[in-house]
């Protein structure tokens, strides 16, 4: 096992109330970050980005000079929502993949002379029921990339080598049921691959040379059997990086060989990373070379296991910039001589920073490239991780995020529950806590057993527990804030947002006593729609056992909010977006109906256009300003 040095670059988990500076206004609070996706070209000279303008979002290109200066923006005429995914390869090309009226096309933006052409039409890409991916930019050869395109066999990729001079199109590796997603090195090997047959999963895998072939690396349940999920191929092909379930309750990072056994025994895994308490969650590579740098989990905020003693000094040298704050280094310019830094920190929305490591004749260059978008007069609370005891196991961990001032003298608080529910939260910037601690309001996210980041018996102990032991979790957060006194009784609100919203509704349900009002963001109302709902998609053997397990249809239904709609006394917001594909807007509709016809206080709010994750500013501020009305109202000393 290598052994690691861990650098922990956290936010202040000061519990204290900071009353100097301002209090956020919502219109800063729902506006758009000023730039998102932002990275870096392969020779380090671009930055391309998405910049917020008039409530859209559109693609720009801009030089950077020696010293970090960014140049005159180039704006290609791209808006967010006509590219499905972009890519920088060699010699400053853009590649994007666009969609008009259904339509996909493969384009290049060349930043030497501003020219875009067509590199690949819809016709030519013959796609089927899944969206042509790039498999691996190779920074070995920019003249080529690997494309993952359907419409051979429908439904199941083939990869494809694209000459980016010639537009040539060639064959690497063919569609083969149930592959669903390729693997490929840094050198342009293809050796992984990985498909579902129902809940089952399977890996094929070849190492490179002569006689390579395809076997089957792994198989087991998704669900129930230790994990084993490919990050990257190494280069030379002849071993992989995975997320591993082999060495214990929690993830780790792991190396595996691709070599097929002499015997029928499992290829043999190198434990390369992992933690007694949190799941590793993805493998570091260095953007151009591909080369493993790190491994990242989750405790407060993100941490990161530095496992390149080159990548760890150039965190060490940014980490003494930028003081206690996370941070994440999303690209790297081919020789390593531009790096870009993205701050992830909860006090501060995302911004990004040029670090230029220093040469024999020029000093360190480090200096901010985009906005934060934030009044610097403006006070923002930081949370601190707490320790929720239970009665068997570990403790039960959350944020809590305390309210900035208390005019009233009444504590009040928002329970704020994540979706998933195989989700957790962390430290990061969220405008809607950063709202609610600003009016007043103590904030707790509890991550209740079935939330993910905590090894597998933690997620798995939520399997099947849709209004049992995750709400009982719920409720268990709540005596703890009481105990503590951190809120007075008759002022605790529960709200969240697609599970979150479903576990809302049901602490009015369950916990009445203890939670004044509950609101809900296009929350489940029905498990059994739910589940309808999830068993039209392709995948839905990979999801819908960990919610249904083997209750029957009566037990799902007692376990829905909407079941008891006509019971509920505490006052109830719901907030549905009309386009929302994941929890349909009917969840919402049918529990406003129910509550209308037995006369329950309640108020339901459509969001015309808004999907599952509300996106846009305007709706966001639609959701936030219903959300405070809500509070104000139910949570206020003369509330009944």
């Amino acid at each position: 096992m290598l052994v690691i040095a861990i650098w922990f670059f956290s936010t202040s988990q000061a519990l204290s109330a900071v009353d100097e500076g301002r209090a956020p206004t919502l219109t800063e609070l729902t506006a758009d970050t000023p730039v998102a996706a932002a990275t870096l070209s392969s020779d380090g000279k671009w930055l391309s980005s998405l910049l917020a303008r008039d409530g859209k979002r559109y693609l720009v290109i801009q030089s950077i000079s020696s010293d970090g200066t960014l140049g005159v923006p180039f704006e290609p005429g791209f808006e967010r929502h006509d590219i499905a995914w972009m890519s920088w390869v060699g010699g400053g090309q853009l590649i994007l993949l666009t969609k008009s009226d259904g339509a996909f096309q493969l384009k290049r933006i060349s930043m030497k002379d501003r020219t875009q052409d067509m590199l690949l039409t819809s016709r030519q890409m013959s796609v089927g029921g899944m969206v042509p991916m790039l498999v691996a930019p190779l920074a070995d050869d920019p003249k080529r990339i690997l494309l993952a395109i359907d419409g051979v066999v429908y439904n199941f990729p083939t990869v494809y080598e694209l000459r980016l001079d010639s537009l040539e199109l060639t064959e690497v590796v063919a569609a083969q049921a149930p592959i669903v997603r390729w693997f490929a090195g840094p050198d342009g090997y293809v050796g992984l691959g990985i498909g579902y047959r129902g809940r089952r999963r399977i890996v094929m895998a070849r190492a490179k040379g002569e006689s390579a072939v395809w076997w089957e690396i792994n198989t087991g349940s998704h669900l129930e059997d230790p994990a084993f999920e490919p990050i990257s191929i190494d280069r030379g092909g002849q071993s992989a990086v995975i997320l591993s379930g082999a060495f214990g309750d929690t993830h780790a990072l792991a190396r595996v060989s691709l070599i097929q056994p002499n015997t029928d025994g499992t290829p043999k895994q190198q434990l390369i990373a992992q933690h007694d308490r949190y799941d590793i969650m993805r493998g570091l590579f260095h953007p151009s070379t591909g080369q493993l740098t790190g491994a990242y989990y989750r405790d407060h905020g993100g941490v990161v296991l530095p496992v390149d003693d080159g990548y760890r000094a150039v965190r060490k040298t940014v980490q003494s910039y930028l003081g206690h704050v996370n941070f994440e280094l999303p690209a790297v310019s081919l020789n390593g001589d531009r790096w870009l830094v993205r701050v992830v920190s909860e006090t501060i929305p995302p911004h990004h920073y040029i670090y230029i490591p220093s040469n024999d004749s020029d000093p360190d260059v480090f200096k901010r490239l985009t906005p934060t978008g934030l009044d610097k007069a403006v006070t923002l609370q930081a949370s601190r991780k707490v320790q929720i005891p239970m009665k068997h196991g570990p403790p039960m961990e959350g944020l809590l995020t305390l309210a900035r001032d208390n005019p009233s003298g009444t504590r009040k608080a928002v329970m704020l529950l994540h979706g998933g529910p195989v989700r957790r939260d962390y430290a990061r910037w969220q405008p809607l806590v950063q709202l609610l601690a600003s009016r007043g309001y103590a904030v707790l996210q509890p991550n209740f057993r079935g939330s993910s980041g905590y090894g597998d018996k933690w997620r798995k102990a939520g399997y099947g527990e849709w209004g049992g032991i995750m709400q009982d979790d719920v409720a268990r957060a709540a005596k703890w804030m009481m105990r503590r006194g951190l809120v007075d009784k008759k002022h605790l609100c529960a709200a969240g947002g697609s599970y979150g919203g479903y576990a809302a509704l049901m602490a009015v349900v369950k916990n009445p006593k203890l939670f004044r009002c509950a609101a809900s963001m296009n929350g489940v109302t029905s498990i059994i729609a739910q589940v309808e709902h999830f068993n039209l998609g392709r995948f839905s053997a990979l999801t819908v056992p960990r919610i249904q397990a083997d209750h029957s249809r009566r037990s799902l239904a007692k376990a829905s909010p909407l079941y008891y709609a006509k019971k509920i006394k505490r006052p109830v917001l719901l907030v549905a977006g009309t386009d929302d594909t994941t929890v349909p807007v009917g969840q919402s509709q049918a529990m406003a109906e129910e509550l209308s016809s037995a006369g329950g206080k309640h108020k339901f709010v459509w969001i015309e256009g808004a999907g599952h994750s509300l996106e846009g500013a305007n709706e966001k501020a639609i959701y936030y300003q219903a959300l405070l009305e809500f509070l104000s109202i139910h949570l206020s000393d003369s509330a009944p």
